[in-house]
């Protein structure tokens, strides 16, 4: 630990003549040079304690005082240590193991990351300064953190700031790696390449590690509700609705929430109904007929023919059901509160996302506006299926049958439907 780098970062501002870096940070500078004991490397920690405002005051020039410490996240730690000597208490609150200064990392995969991720950092920075690699003087990874009070999982970027770090060889500079280019590919060598032939135990790290950590949860789940439909098969894979419900859990920060997608597939003029595209249906679940398939298809479009904004049922009643056709099914499935998101193309609705929970007035308003960011992935996914669908029927007409009129098209499109379906649950068996 040492305080000597960011006082000479500081000093290099002050001299650049800035009068109010003079101002705020002059005072401080020269107190804090006046104490000998924390210029140095600061290896016995308890001399911080008398001189806490003093180093308090230091910080103001990293944290300063318009960020909360109630609500921010951000801790003072050793060089690429998880022991902390100043932390905002949110931070403390969240991160830092009861009765100690040091970072609760858990025991699991993220622990590990964060370990690795760490060490990648640290030898980034000798090769930066020893080999000319290019090292950035912050880095940033996202990690799942389970919430303990809500139960679900939310997304935090832990980025650590090294801009008042040094790093120096212990003795004399070991032997470094020759040269940061591979002589057969001529590409600059992966950090994890180059870490085999970094003695890091033969270099000193001084100074302060900066550690921030924000909620990003928002931006990573619709990050991940993306990669999970970019497959073409998406909307008829069971597989990945408990996946897209924990994100949307997530995303609006309410636990055990049900999703579902209700697709209304057209192929040649006619709606088709395909048990591997309706599986995730919560509402098509209680039909069988396709007649009665196509009155809530038709009813839905009608729904949603005005508008593009999704619908919330707060609490759903016995009352309040008869006022929407087919919100009694919702009602036997369980649901009590329900959002429906129209999910449209070209203007043409394609199907409709539902998102439900079985606790009366559990779904507002108020979550319309990060539900909304999710409809377009949604909407892709559809159409994503569609298409593949689309390709797959005529294919199959085309190799299964001869010419096709357009009076009896329909007939062939079901045939050849039935045939994929068929084709699929025999492969899955």
């Amino acid at each position: 630990l040492s305080f000597r780098p960011l006082v000479t970062a500081l000093k290099k501002n002050i001299a650049g003549g800035n009068p109010g870096v003079q101002k705020l940070y002059g005072r401080v500078v020269s107190e804090i040079e006046s104490h000998p004991e924390l210029m140095g490397n600061i290896t016995d920690l308890s001399i911080l304690s008398p001189n806490a405002e003093l180093i308090e005051e230091l910080l103001a020039a990293i944290f300063p005082p318009t960020a909360s410490a109630h609500e921010s996240l951000y801790a003072v730690a050793l060089p690429f240590k998880f022991d902390t000597v100043y932390a905002s208490k949110l931070f403390h609150h969240l991160f830092i193991k009861p009765g100690t200064n040091e970072i609760n990392v858990p025991d699991d995969e993220t622990g590990n990351n964060l370990n690795r991720e760490k060490t990648e950092f640290a030898c980034g920075m000798i090769l930066k300064k020893y080999c000319g690699y290019h090292n950035p003087e912050s880095s940033g990874w996202i990690h799942p953190y389970k919430d303990t009070h809500t139960g679900l999982t939310k997304y935090l970027e832990l980025r650590i700031d090294a801009r008042f770090i040094d790093v120096n060889p212990v003795n004399e500079l070991p032997k470094m790696p020759e040269s940061i280019i591979c002589p057969f590919t001529n590409r600059v060598k992966t950090i994890a390449e180059l870490m085999e032939q970094v003695p890091l135990e033969k270099f000193l790290f001084e100074g302060i590690g900066i550690v921030r950590v924000n909620d990003v949860t928002e931006q990573e789940v619709i990050s991940r509700i993306k990669n999970s439909l970019l497959s073409i098969n998406a909307i008829a894979d069971s597989a990945i609705y408990p996946e897209l419900e924990n994100h949307i859990q997530s995303l609006i920060g309410l636990k055990d929430i049900k999703i579902g997608i209700t697709p209304f597939f057209k192929v040649n003029g006619h709606y088709v109904y395909s048990d591997l595209h309706n599986n995730n249906s919560l509402l098509f679940r209680h039909f069988h007929s396709n007649r009665d398939k196509d009155d809530v298809s038709d009813s839905c479009k009608i729904l949603f023919k005005e508008s593009d904004r999704p619908l919330v049922f707060e609490t759903l009643t016995e009352e309040r059901i008869t006022e929407v056709e087919y919100l009694q099914y919702y009602y036997m499935e369980g649901g009590r509160s329900l959002i429906i998101c129209p999910l449209k193309l070209h203007n043409e609705l394609l199907g409709i996302l539902e998102i439900m929970s079985a606790i009366p007035g559990k779904l507002k308003h108020t979550h319309i506006n990060k539900i909304e960011t999710t409809i377009p992935l949604f909407t892709l996914g559809l159409e994503k299926s569609l298409e593949g669908l689309d390709t797959q029927i005529d294919k199959v007409i085309k190799e299964k049958f001869t010419a096709v009129q357009p009076a009896v098209e329909w007939k062939f499109t079901e045939a050849a439907l039935n045939y994929i379906v068929n084709r699929q649950q025999t492969e899955e068996v």
